[in-house]
């Protein structure tokens, strides 16, 4: 893993690709759900490759419950991270990280790291390793 500094104001996805050259198959959002099971709540933290994004029919069948997003506050608060920083390195051991790993095509990732400012570039070997649970059909894609 490397630490990839950046201009704080283009830590949102759209503004990054832009910036720095780095390509949409490349780039990983985080994106913090709520899932409803059995009248309980759980959260997880799910990937999205930039060239996707979350189909809640999908999700749902996937994780088994309803699925919202979480508010951005409380995703904050939960992750201990900042916005347009969140990312699957060192969040909270009790949230699952959730991704769909055969619609994530690539060696090398860009991913938040936690701050503003600055982005993790994971190989493929320690995106498998940072998720918890692969699950398949939760994307559509962007196009």
């Amino acid at each position: 893993m490397r630490v990839l500094h950046v201009d704080p104001d283009i830590s949102d996805t759209a503004t990054f690709l832009k910036e720095s050259g780095a390509t949409a198959e490349q780039s990983l959002n985080s994106i913090v759900v709520s899932i409803k099971m059995a009248g309980e709540r759980h959260n997880a933290l799910v990937l999205v490759p930039a060239t996707h994004r979350l189909d809640n029919k999908g999700l749902k069948r996937a994780l088994g419950g309803k699925t919202s997003f979480l508010p951005m506050d409380e995703a904050l608060a939960l992750t201990g991270m900042e916005r347009d920083s969140i990312g699957p390195i060192g969040v909270p051991e009790d949230l699952p990280v959730v991704a769909d790993l055969n619609a994530i095509k690539g060696d090398e990732f860009y991913i938040g790291g936690g701050k503003l400012g600055r982005k993790y570039v994971i190989s493929r070997q320690e995106l498998e390793a940072a998720i918890d649970r692969s699950v398949v059909g939760i994307y559509v894609p962007t196009e």
